[in-house]
């Protein structure tokens, strides 16, 4: 397997542009009521799901908002690179009836207007509607998975686009990994949490991440995020609290916190239950650290209406300002473990302490989330995990004001609601590099092609055809703050954590000796992929738009083609060698 060299978050990576300094492609946004739900949001029930628990799974709004009003939308289609679905399936699923339609009305509508629109067509050799995306991170709604939501014939249909999931699901899960390349995209965030970041003074000021000071007069973000003015009082002195400790060297109220359910049975299987567990016996273990029960009951009511809204808002303003009182937030596997906390825990400033190997984060060629969290191997948690508070005191003040600062640096490429929010552009670059493109080539992912009568796939192999497309495989195992050390068993499949799903082999570590998987390919091979073939793409939409219109234009376009040149054309030599290379270990590749 050929790798290119790792790129960390760099600009620049071996004479490439990398994921950060890629331009934000092109997208047209359809519109019209059957394929743009943004008028779901007049449903009466709307705004009571917003304050549901189920929020957090409403990606699909807080994506819409963001990309209606962006600066990479084209209203002229030739333009486009991409072709943004702005399908609400989560919210027509919960809302039910609205205006004279049902969900099931919605969803027939929906397959009736894309699969006849003159842009679902194949492109470049790709089958149509593969330019296609769509955003949506429901789980498991009223026992029903996304495939079954959408219906027998919308379903079918998004089987060749792009979708932003809540985790990269692979199409061997045939009723959550809809779409030939799924994209792992953030849980929307508690928005109290940014409410009471967003305060005046909250923002970082010189060596002060968390500097400034709250008054009582600051309430207005609060009142808008649905508080009493009791509630704002009592939170912004809270929050006052937190940030004056934050300048005396970051340390908060809280060394840690966390709030959620612990009991074996209102988790669906291991290893959550035992690791939540094991996080009870935290509760008394400091007076400094808050660990709060919360009933299964309350905290995951799955329909609208069926528990104590007023006692579920208040448990959600107070997990927000716990996480802002605390340095650090435990993110402990549940039901699986991908969770909203970790978004939360990151708008709130908290270094968030995860206990989940195979959480990858969203947009992770992107967000160096090795220096955002502290993460935990399960086991060891398992073994000792009254050990975990030793070690947390044991960093230095400067080490966790180190990680505040990288909190703050990229909360707002993985939080929906903060000011100048980053969350679209990097969906768009994340789906047009790891999906659209034919070579992956970004910082933890590489591209490969597995090897048909490699006897180890044969048990997911579902279908021939997904073996002629490539897979995509993690360079390196995720560094662990606490955990084993040693070799790795890079034969050892389906437990590495991946932002981008391409084929039914995801989360599954690159091997170095090119015997076991397969060829793979360099990316930028010439081949028109990998971060070259999407800069390739992306220039000439751009070439097409600015053609005659004057010598500024031109010039932005001369400097987007300098920045990528290089790339281009260091990279059309390695073609030869690669084949040479390959050629030279006859049976072995």
């Amino acid at each position: 397997l050929n790798v290119t060299p790792r790129c960390d978050h760099k600009r620049r990576c071996g004479g490439r542009p990398t994921m950060a300094a890629l331009p934000v492609p092109r997208f047209f946004m359809y519109e019209g009521s059957e394929l743009d739900f943004g008028w779901m949001a007049r449903c009466p029930r709307f705004a009571e799901l917003r304050a549901s628990p189920t929020n957090e799974r409403l990606a699909e709004v807080e994506m819409r908002s963001l990309l209606v009003s962006s600066d990479a939308r084209t209203r002229d289609p030739t333009l486009a690179t991409l072709f943004y679905v702005p399908l609400w399936e989560v919210v027509s699923f919960r809302v039910g009836r609205c205006e004279n339609t049902t969900h099931r009305d919605r969803m027939r509508a929906a397959w009736s207007a894309l699969r006849v629109s003159p842009y679902w067509k194949p492109r470049r050799g790709r089958p149509a509607g593969a330019d296609h995306l769509l955003a949506s991170t429901g789980c498991v709604e009223d026992n029903l998975k996304l495939s079954q939501r959408l219906g027998n014939l919308l379903g079918p249909l998004l089987i060749p686009t792009i979708f932003g999931r809540d985790r990269a699901y692979s199409p061997y899960y045939k009723y959550s990994g809809i779409g030939r390349c799924t994209v792992e995209i953030p849980y929307v965030s508690n928005p109290h949490a940014t409410a009471l970041r967003r305060a005046r003074g909250a923002y970082p000021a010189g060596d002060e991440p968390f500097g400034g000071a709250l008054s009582l007069s600051e309430t207005d973000d609060y009142r808008a995020a649905g508080l009493s003015d009791e509630q704002a009082a009592e939170v912004v002195l809270a929050a006052g609290a937190a940030l004056d400790a934050a300048r005396a060297g970051g340390r908060r109220r809280w060394l840690l916190s966390f709030q959620g359910s612990m009991h074996k049975d209102d988790l669906c299987c291991q290893p959550g239950k035992d690791i939540r567990r094991a996080v009870a016996r935290l509760a008394r273990a400091g007076r400094d650290v808050s660990i709060i029960d919360v009933p299964r009951n309350l905290s995951r009511a799955r329909r609208v209406g069926s528990y104590d809204g007023g006692a579920w808002a208040r448990l959600y303003e107070a997990q927000a300002a716990l996480m802002v009182q605390s340095s650090y937030c435990l993110i402990p596997y549940g039901d699986t473990e991908v969770t909203s906390r970790l978004y939360t825990a990151i708008a709130a400033g908290c270094v968030p302490v995860v206990i989940a190997n195979r959480l990858s984060g969203a947009f992770a060629s992107i967000v160096p989330y090795a220096d955002l969290w502290l993460k935990v191997d399960q086991a060891t948690f398992l073994a000792k995990p009254k050990e975990l508070l030793g070690r947390l005191r044991a960093i230095s003040a400067a080490g966790l004001l180190e990680r505040q600062r990288a909190l703050h640096a990229h909360v707002a490429d993985v939080v929906y609601d903060w000011p100048d929010s980053r969350v679209a552009a990097n969906f768009l670059r994340t789906a047009a590099a790891g999906c659209e493109a034919t070579r992956v080539d970004m910082p933890r992912l590489a591209s490969v092609t597995y090897r048909q009568d490699d006897r180890r796939y044969a048990d997911d192999r579902r279908s021939a055809s997904l073996w002629s497309a490539e897979c995509t495989c993690v360079r390196e195992p995720p560094t662990l703050w606490w955990g084993p050390s040693g070799e790795i068993d890079r034969r050892r499949r389906g437990v590495w954590p991946t932002e981008v799903c391409r084929c039914n082999h995801c989360s599954t570590l690159c091997e170095v000796d090119n015997k076991t998987i397969g060829e793979g390919h360099p990316a930028g091979d010439g081949r028109g992929g990998g971060a070259d073939g999407m800069a390739r793409l992306i220039l000439r939409a751009e070439h097409t738009e600015h053609r005659g219109d004057g010598a500024g234009a031109r010039s932005r376009l001369h400097h987007r083609v300098t920045v990528i040149a290089s790339a281009v054309t260091s990279d059309a030599r390695r073609p030869g060698k690669a084949r040479t290379r390959r050629k030279g270990e006859g049976a072995a590749a």
